[in-house]
């Protein structure tokens, strides 16, 4: 098989020699690669089945000089003969020779020197692992093969245009044949060999080879015919060998009329655009192993890609000095993933990330210019648009400032905070140090410039309220103006918590219920205090779902209201917001009505609803803005919200890479205007003081106390 590999080889390089044929010889998968050749089927003459002989065997010695010829017969094995020659040997006229492609061009004369007539001569000219090749045969044929070349032949078929290609008694007929002398190596094997008493029983012709485009792009289909003749008209089986782009052996044609065979090609290996070498295979129901080969070329057409990208950002939004700056650049088409780069001038502090997020901190002022590219993922080559762009750097301005920094225990863990007006500050916090964690997880009170920290039920915490065996911590806390902490333990439930010193003592506790008697199934949960004036507090809760709907489907994924002091309960049914979207909700003082930051996935909005504290009123959403995204007004990776004493609402947000974002809106929801957070800490939760509206904001390493404009 090894010789099969040898010869396809040649047949590209000498092709690009002799008839110009080219094609993109890049990997993975390129044209003109050997097929593998182990599956093709090739046959050994068997008494039983073929009519064939041999007519002949010789070696033709070229004189290239004086253009003469010597043929000198062999004596060639086989199964059915063992002569030197039944016939006169061929007449060989040389027409030319080509020194530079080693061509050279003869005539050649067979003569049926009987008084039968035969069918289907063909001159087989034999490959040699010298790469001695006809370049212009009608088919290939594995008969009669020799040691040396290879398991195939070309050959020269007689008396193609008589009837049934019958070699009348003592008739002559010519042929030219074109012979590639490798190096000038001028001696050349060849067969004469016949049918008799009749036609040839394997496939004596393939022709009208033809497919339809293949592309580039791995699952391409093409449909390929071929029509295949045959004598008595019983071919059994039609082969297509290609791995270069099947990616696997002989694929099957099926007959689709008397002499036309299809295949649906396809493209397999994803194999590049140009010209792929394959073989055909042929046999007949009667032809035992006999079969006809040819080689044929199947070319692949490059795929379109996608339009090229467009860059559709325009101008970059101003920046301010030491104010994180965060902003995407965009394009539309490309095919595949866009990367974005840069030439020119970016501010200190500011970089390009590869999707085409500028984002930093700027560390100085100016006009800086860049040149912008985006190249997409066509794999011919990257499609490119460029655009050059002024970002303009200017002074600080500062609407949100850091007037306090506490640092966090070291071995702490924390997680939530709430704030009592001018009063005191709790964080729900792990706190090893006196044995409360996990589910002894408890509070940490800190006085209103948060001096003075003081842990609460030192080593017993205050997780499990209930004794219930159950073994999830709180996590969220809120408190009242007259200091009631309240806590969501189990995350299913409420707790309602009276401070004396060190000492919290639970007071109320609200299991969540409906009338069947079914539980919620906490998953996030949060408190909040409502009205700070009237003294009552509700819970809001966020990421509870029934496990049971009680008959009534449109219970499920309700957001239910509980104000445990006066025992009432309101919910809406069905629900506004998607549980496991929101990411916290307040109380807007004064009001029944409550603002739900909602941010999950591609989704992001706030909502004002009401009226939750009035039992059986209907829940109506009275303002909602937003959407997913970065720009002003639009939300990504919610992580809280917080109302002040006017009802002012300021939400947090994280966007990645270390970028986190505050943004103010009125109590209607509308867009005030965004501070990005300009501290080394990540921001995690927040709460106002309601009378002096400075902004708490827990961090990974502390608290911040921030002055919000």
């Amino acid at each position: 098989m090894i010789r099969l590999f040898s010869l396809l080889s040649f047949l590209f390089i000498f092709s690009l020699i002799v008839f110009g044929c080219s094609g993109n010889s890049s990997s993975p998968m390129t044209p003109y690669q050997k097929p593998d050749s182990a599956t093709i089927p090739l046959s050994e003459t068997d008494n039983h089945v073929s009519n064939q002989a041999i007519l002949g065997s010789w070696t033709a010695h070229f004189n290239i000089e004086s253009l003469k010829v010597t043929v000198i017969p062999e004596r060639i094995p086989s199964a059915h003969y063992n002569v030197k020659s039944l016939v006169p040997p061929p007449e060989i006229k040389i027409n030319s020779y080509d020194p530079i492609s080693n061509v050279i061009d003869i005539d050649v004369t067979l003569t049926n020197s009987f008084d039968v007539d035969g069918y289907d001569v063909r001159l087989i000219i034999y490959t040699d692992d010298l790469y001695h090749m006809l370049l212009n045969p009608d088919q290939w044929t594995p008969l009669y093969d020799i040691p040396g070349g290879d398991t195939i032949n070309p050959f020269k078929a007689y008396a193609k245009n008589e009837p049934n290609r019958k070699f009348s008694s003592h008739a002559q007929h010519t042929e030219n044949l074109l012979i590639y002398l490798p190096n000038g190596n001028t001696s050349v094997s060849f067969t004469m060999e016949a049918s008799y008493p009749n036609n040839c029983k394997e496939p004596y012709l393939l022709e009208n080879f033809q497919h339809d485009i293949l592309y580039s792009d791995a699952g391409s289909v093409a449909e390929v015919k071929v029509d295949v003749l045959d004598w008595q008209g019983n071919t059994s089986f039609v082969s297509l060998h290609c791995p270069e782009i099947t990616g696997m052996g002989l694929v099957q044609f099926s007959q689709e009329s008397a002499n036309t065979w299809k295949l649906n090609l396809v493209n397999n290996t994803g194999a590049y655009p140009g010209s792929y070498n394959a073989i055909l295979v042929a046999g007949s129901s009667d032809s035992g192993s006999l079969v006809l080969n040819d080689y044929v070329r199947i070319y692949v057409t490059k795929s379109e890609c996608d339009p090229a990208p467009e860059i559709t950002t325009t101008e970059l939004p101003i920046g301010h000095l030491h104010e994180r700056y965060h902003t995407q650049l965009n394009a539309v088409n490309g095919e595949g993933n866009l990367n974005w780069s840069y030439t020119g001038d970016l501010p200190p502090g500011i970089e390009l990330m590869p999707e085409g997020l500028l984002t930093g901190n700027p560390q100085s002022m100016g006009i800086f210019t860049a040149t912008f590219k985006v190249e997409d993922s066509c794999r011919w080559g990257a499609q490119t648009d460029s655009i050059q762009l002024d970002l303009e750097i200017e002074e600080e301005l500062t609407k949100i400032s850091s007037v306090q920094f506490l640092e966090k225990i070291a071995e702490d863990t924390w997680f939530d905070i709430g704030v009592m007006p001018d009063s005191y500050v709790y964080i729900v916090a792990d706190h090893p140090a006196t044995g409360n964690t996990n589910m002894t997880r408890t509070c940490i009170q800190f006085e209103h410039n948060l001096a003075n920290p003081v842990v609460l039920n030192p080593g017993t915490g205050m997780a499990d309220v209930w004794d219930n065996g159950f073994t999830i911590p709180f996590d969220r806390c809120d408190v009242t103006n007259t200091g009631m902490l309240s806590t969501n333990p189990e995350k299913h439930a409420f707790a309602l918590f009276s401070v004396s010193g060190d000492v919290a003592t639970d007071t109320i506790d609200g299991a969540w219920a409906v009338s069947c008697g079914s539980w919620i199934l906490g998953v996030t949960g949060m408190a909040d205090i409502w009205d700070q004036y009237s003294l009552k507090w509700g819970t809001a809760a966020a990421g509870y779902e029934q496990i049971t709907d009680c008959g009534d489907p449109n219970h499920d994924s309700s957001i239910f209201f509980s104000d445990l002091l006066n025992m009432l309960f309101n919910t809406v049914s069905p629900p506004l917001y998607n549980y496991y979207e929101v990411v916290a909700v307040n109380g807007l003082d004064l009001t029944d009505n409550a603002v739900f930051f909602v941010s999950g996935g591609s989704t992001g909005y706030l909502s004002i609803s009401g009226s939750w504290f009035t039992l059986g009123a209907p829940i109506t959403e009275f303002y909602k803005t937003g959407e997913f995204g970065i720009e002003d007004g639009e939300f990504k990776g919610g992580l809280d919200v917080a109302v002040d004493g006017d009802r002012n609402i300021v939400t947090l947000e994280d966007h990645g890479y270390d970028t986190f974002r505050l943004q103010k809106f009125d109590e209607n929801l509308n867009w005030l205007y965004s501070a990005h957070w300009n501290f080394d800490e990540h921001p995690l939760r927040m709460d106002f003081d309601r009378l002096d509206n400075q902004l708490y904001v827990l961090a990974s390493e502390g608290i911040h106390i921030l002055n919000v404009e």
